[in-house]
């Protein structure tokens, strides 16, 4: 059954931040009190929804964009893999993107497979998701999207400005507006 978190004091957040940790590098994924904030203080942008059943074995994190919606994380417990609990939280939120295009920055490897199985295009291949710790340097990934993305730059310029908090300036930013325009 999928529930969607709307605070930090949820007793399911501690199970989803263990079940984070164990699918996800520390340089794709925030700082614990990073999430238990982000989830606390901005719940009209940031959702989670967890794949309950006898515990929390998936998750998806989005972020609403003024051009479509950003998941930020999407991943099940290795022991429900290939029960479709990925694909129910995805369609969950894609219900929520009111016809929007939704997002994802993917590495390689098997969930680049997994998002193109399910319909997800290249939006731009030298992407890069910026560094969300101090010690970690900006991870090279693919951004992907399901649905029409009009304006690609658009795309890349919400996620860096609207989730990131980016500068207009952000070096990286403009390189891969620079990459996605040639």
């Amino acid at each position: 059954m999928i529930v969607e978190l709307r605070s930090s004091a949820d007793p399911r957040f501690p199970l989803l931040l263990d079940l984070a940790h164990r699918l996800f590098k520390s340089d794709v994924l925030e700082p614990d009190a990073f999430l238990r904030e982000e989830l606390d203080r901005r719940p009209e942008v940031i959702r989670y929804l967890v794949w309950e059943e006898d515990g929390v074995r998936g998750f998806c994190r989005t972020a609403r964009l003024s051009v479509g919606t950003l998941v930020v994380h999407l991943g099940a417990d290795p022991a429900w893999q290939g029960r479709g609990v990925g694909s129910r939280l995805l369609d969950a939120a894609r219900e929520a993107s009111d016809g929007l295009p939704i997002f994802a920055e993917v590495e390689e490897g098997p969930s680049y497979a997994w998002w193109l199985a399910r319909g997800a295009k290249v939006v731009e291949s030298a992407y890069a998701q910026p560094s969300l710790r101090p010690e970690t340097p900006p991870v090279p990934m693919t951004l992907m999207a399901l649905g029409e993305v009009e304006n690609p730059q658009a795309g890349v310029h919400a996620i860096y400005r609207e989730f990131y908090g980016r500068a207009e300036d952000d070096p990286l930013l403009l390189r891969i507006l620079a990459e996605v325009a040639a």
